[in-house]
C-alpha cells in the first residue's frame, strides 16, 4: 500500500463501464467477478484483474426493478474453481471459474414460497460456504430439496451473514445471532 497518496488519487490501472446494481466484487486467482444489471438482463461476469478484459458473461435473470434502486445486490462467492453468485429474484448459480458454465441454477423463491431475506427489496445475501454447505439466507421457514430451513430472526434485514470456524453470524435490525452449524 502506498505510504502517501498523489493529490490526484491513485493511478487508475483500469475501468469499465457496467449497469446497475449493488454487487460487491469478489476476486480470485487473477479474476474479479460482480453481477450487474444493463437494459432488462441481469449478469454475472468475470474480469481479467489485470486488463479488466472480459473473461465471461452469464445472464442470469431479468433486472430487478425497486424504488430503492435497480439491479443484483449480492457479492458472488468463490470456492476453489466454482463461482456461487445469488440474483435479486432469488435465483442461485454455481459456475465453472474459468468459462461460466452452469454446473447447478435453483430458483430460491420457487423452492421456499419466499420474497428473499428483506421482503420488497430483492434477494441480497451472498452465498457462503463452509466445508461442503453452502448457507442463504432467506425469509421463509419451509423444507428445502438438500436441506432444512429454520425461522432464527425476523424483521427487516439487509446486512451480509457472516461464516466463521462452523458458526454462521446472522443481523437483523435489532438482533445478532450466533448459530453453531457443526
Amino acid at each position: 500500500m502506498l505510504k502517501s497518496w498523489p493529490t490526484a488519487g491513485p493511478k487508475i490501472q483500469w475501468r469499465i463501464p457496467l449497469g446497475d446494481g449493488y454487487s460487491g466484487v469478489a476476486i480470485s486467482k487473477g479474476k474479479v467477478l460482480t453481477l450487474f444489471s444493463q437494459g432488462n438482463d441481469e449478469f454475472i461476469i468475470c474480469l481479467e484483474a489485470k486488463t479488466g478484459k472480459e473473461i465471461w458473461r452469464v445472464r442470469s435473470d431479468s433486472t430487478y426493478k425497486d424504488v430503492n434502486g435497480n439491479g443484483p445486490r449480492s457479492t458472488p462467492t468463490i470456492h476453489g474453481d466454482v463461482v456461487y453468485a445469488l440474483g435479486a429474484h432469488g435465483k442461485l448459480y454455481a459456475l465453472q471459474a474459468k468459462n461460466g458454465k452452469r454446473i447447478l441454477n435453483s430458483n430460491l423463491r420457487e423452492a421456499f414460497n419466499g420474497v428473499g431475506p428483506s421482503e420488497g427489496a430483492g434477494y441480497g445475501t451472498s452465498p457462503l460456504i463452509e466445508d461442503e454447505m453452502l448457507a442463504l439466507v432467506e425469509a421463509t421457514p419451509n423444507e428445502y430439496k438438500e436441506k432444512a430451513s429454520a425461522e432464527i430472526l425476523t424483521g427487516r434485514s439487509i446486512t451480509v451473514p457472516a461464516l466463521a470456524d462452523g458458526k454462521l453470524y446472522l443481523r437483523n435490525m435489532k438482533e445478532l445471532v450466533c448459530l453453531e452449524l457443526k
